[in-house]
């Protein structure tokens, strides 16, 4: 999956693939912007392609020598809307991805992610979306703990007394008794958290919670400053910015 790419003199190209096999990998990639190799639109960003790449051990940068495309992603990449949200999910693995590690489930869920990006109806995108960051930062290792309170593990129930808490420094839910009183805490309401868990189990959710006028603002203000504190590399996500800026909304 290209990640994304930058020029490199006249005609080469320097491009960051996510790989099932090999983790996230940046390569030189020489000639990719001559437009008469058939290189420079196989090498489009969010393209799933297959390549050949002849790794050399200990130079830093390795070349792509071959690249075929498996799936252009056309329905995505034509349509603003999903276009904002897959290059979202995208910048999301492309910023906690760190070195060459290597999490195929995590490739996977980006497949399975941009798939549904191109066939979900567009109150489904942003669940979708939400649900993609919570799998993947849960795969990643940096997933919040939204069912049991994070100090006394006890479950949170509905009609919690006083009220629901979030700690991002602690990883999760809060229960009244187990609060400090100089803590820094988030205030959701229940319905968020109860969607959130859900979303978090799997992407088909996404469609559930889009009946629901799914509060994105919201859980985005939530969870953001949760992966500030846990995932190396995290920061607002720009694929957002911008995507709101266009439609006029609210920046999270």
């Amino acid at each position: 999956m290209v990640l994304g790419g930058i020029k490199f003199g006249e005609t080469s190209k320097i491009i960051t693939l996510y790989t099932k096999e090999l983790g996230k990998l940046t390569l030189m990639v020489k000639g990719a912007r001559n437009p008469r190799r058939r290189l420079a639109s196989t090498l489009q960003f969010l393209s799933h392609i297959g390549v050949v790449i002849y790794l050399k051990e200990g130079r830093g940068l390795q070349f792509l020598s071959q690249a075929h495309l498996i799936n252009p992603f056309w329905e995505i990449k034509g349509d603003l809307d999903r276009f904002c949200a897959a290059s979202a999910g995208a910048e999301f693995v492309s910023r906690l991805q760190i070195g060459q590690e290597t999490h195929p489930d995590l490739f996977v869920l980006l497949m399975d992610f941009l798939r549904l990006v191109g066939e979900v109806n567009y109150q489904g995108l942003k669940p979708l979306l939400v649900s993609f960051l919570l799998q993947a930062s849960q795969l990643l290792g940096y997933g919040p703990s939204l069912s049991r309170c994070i100090h006394c593990k006890r479950k949170i129930l509905d009609g919690e007394e006083g009220g629901l808490l979030f700690s991002p420094e602690g990883g999760g839910v809060v229960c009244r008794k187990c609060a400090q009183r100089n803590g820094y805490y988030l205030k959701p309401s229940m319905d968020l958290v109860k969607t959130l868990k859900a979303l978090s189990s799997g992407l088909e959710e996404a469609m559930e919670a889009a009946s629901h006028q799914f509060d994105f603002n919201s859980a985005y203000k939530l969870l953001s400053p949760f992966w500030e504190f846990y995932a190396p590399g995290y920061r607002s996500l720009q694929s957002l910015k911008v995507w709101q800026e266009l439609k006029g909304t609210e920046a999270s």
